[in-house]
């Protein structure tokens, strides 16, 4: 292999991405109070983001609201109007997650006039007919957390209705699956009172993991137990996971916030302890993160202890990358707010802080220009195709403003290795490539698969030795290659 004599120089990362709207940041503001819980990107780069907005003046009115940028950070004028979608008159609907559709449809869930809900969106904002009841899909209930997308088109959602969590599929046409636990819903609150839901991850094999909080009693949150449990993609409580499908955390942590899957199959769980002043991992933790074994007990190679512990900082959100890189979304604190600087966390693998990203692991976004920033949303983070980060959130002006944020996350060196990348019997070349990328390994290659960094499909071969990059657009993918003795994944680079 030919090795290059030096590195192109690196930028330091993360940096603000100044081809999004010259800065790196844009703010919105529809009605007084604008809120953004959960982004999306389309493959074609464009963003989404959801929330609700609320008008104070000159009348009392609430509505859902998604909106859609370009690349370059202006708002899409092809999507609703331009590149806005809400009820002018106020509905009382808000959008908590966000789903783009191989076919460029658009899934959305929340809660619609108080009920829980999935929808469907055309690519321009429209409302898909043949989706659900005009393109909505309402269930008895309080609202619907996050959605995931199974191999067969169906849609599962997770919410609450009432004290008690639910977890609702639907067909792709938005019809409910009566197969699937009573008319479409499983809902249970594992035993106790009640229970607060949060987020859900579909694994790879399809099950469905949930997380949030049982109630055991009124003083909530203080006596609280954060819960992992694990469903079939049938709504059924899968034995093979903690007991009975159920993994009740011990009460040092009382609520699960956010969820992940690492490129092994381990679960992470991003934890509360709120108003914590004592807690198993240190005297000021408050936030921290939990790594699962897929039978769910606790990894304690984690971090050697099972759990990361990050101080007094608001975390709010999880995202692993292709590479097996955690970013944990927070604000960090001071004497008078949780809600200050936007910052990003990000750790290697094993738990340790990964010192080539900000300082010592941790970027502080200098971008805050009002009083308080509050970096909130469960589904707040996304990657683009080409490896960049995508921050939706909100920030206090007074008067709520929705606020996104681009980062450059990857470093721009690029190594001998990343020129020829051979692991073991399997190797890929050219890397960079423009128009192929061809594949050799002393075993029968069965499948090659290339995704983009926001784990979305964007390519597939079956007993291929070459994958075909003429029609992929330009920037960072990850592909893997499957044989019949391995399991393998590279960082490629389409020029």
């Amino acid at each position: 292999m030919f090795v290059l004599p030096f590195l192109i120089p690196a930028q330091s990362i993360p940096n603000m991405d100044t081809s999004f709207a010259g800065f790196g940041r844009i703010t919105l503001s529809v009605w007084n109070n604008n809120f953004a819980y959960c982004t999306a990107v389309q493959p074609d780069k464009k963003i989404l983001v959801g929330g609700s907005i609320q008008q104070n003046t000159p009348t009392t009115k609430q509505s859902y609201m998604i909106a859609r940028y370009n690349e370059n950070g202006t708002l899409d004028s092809t999507f609703g109007i331009n590149g806005l979608l809400y009820s002018n008159t106020g509905n009382y609907s808000i959008i908590y997650d966000i789903k783009v559709l191989s076919d460029g449809k658009i899934l959305m869930a929340g809660s619609w006039d108080g009920n829980a809900f999935i929808g469907q969106l055309l690519t321009d904002g429209s409302f898909d007919s043949g989706f659900g009841n005009n393109g909505i899909k309402v269930f008895s209930g309080d609202h619907i957390r996050d959605i995931e997308v199974l191999p067969d088109g169906s849609i599962v959602g997770y919410g609450q209705k009432n004290t008690a969590s639910i977890l609702v599929k639907v067909s792709a046409d938005g019809q409910a699956d009566s197969s699937f636990g009573n008319s479409g819903m499983v809902s249970t609150t594992f035993g106790y009172p009640s229970t607060v839901n949060n987020a859900m991850i579909r694994q790879t094999d399809g099950k469905l993991v949930i997380t949030g909080a049982v109630v055991p009693n009124s003083s909530y949150p203080q006596n609280n137990q954060a819960f992992i449990a694990r469903y079939t993609a049938a709504g059924i409580p899968d034995p093979a996971f903690g007991i009975n499908g159920l993994v009740l955390y011990n009460t040092n942590v009382n609520i699960g916030r956010d969820i992940a899957q690492t490129a092994n199959g381990k679960i992470l769980v991003l934890a509360e302890k709120p108003n914590a002043t004592v807690t198993n991992i240190g005297t000021t933790s408050h936030f921290f993160l939990l790594q699962f074994n897929t039978d769910g007990t606790l990894d304690t190679t984690f971090n050697n202890l099972g759990y990361v512990g990050f101080g007094p900082t608001y975390c709010s959100s999880l995202k692993v990358d292709p590479q097996n890189k955690i970013y944990i979304g927070s604000s960090n604190f001071n004497s008078t707010s949780y809600y200050d600087f936007k910052q990003i966390i990000r750790l290697n693998a094993d738990g340790s802080r990964d010192l080539t990203f900000g300082s010592n692991g941790i970027y502080v976004s200098n971008t805050r220009v009002y009083s308080s920033e509050y970096a909130y949303g469960t589904n707040n983070m996304n990657f683009t195709p080409d490896g960049k980060l995508v921050i939706g959130s909100y920030v206090n002006a007074p008067g709520f403003l929705i606020t996104l944020m681009r980062l450059n996350v990857l470093s721009t060196s690029l190594s001998a290795s990343e020129t020829f990348v051979n692991s073991q019997a399997v190797s890929i070349y050219p890397n960079p490539a423009k128009d192929a990328i061809h594949v050799q390994s002393g075993d029968d290659i069965l499948f090659l698969e290339l995704t983009d960094f926001s784990g979305r499909t964007v390519s597939k071969s079956i007993h291929a030795t070459k994958m075909d990059l003429v029609s992929i657009s330009a920037g960072t993918y990850m592909l893997k290659v499957k044989t019949a003795n391995k399991e393998e994944t590279f960082k490629i680079i389409k020029k």
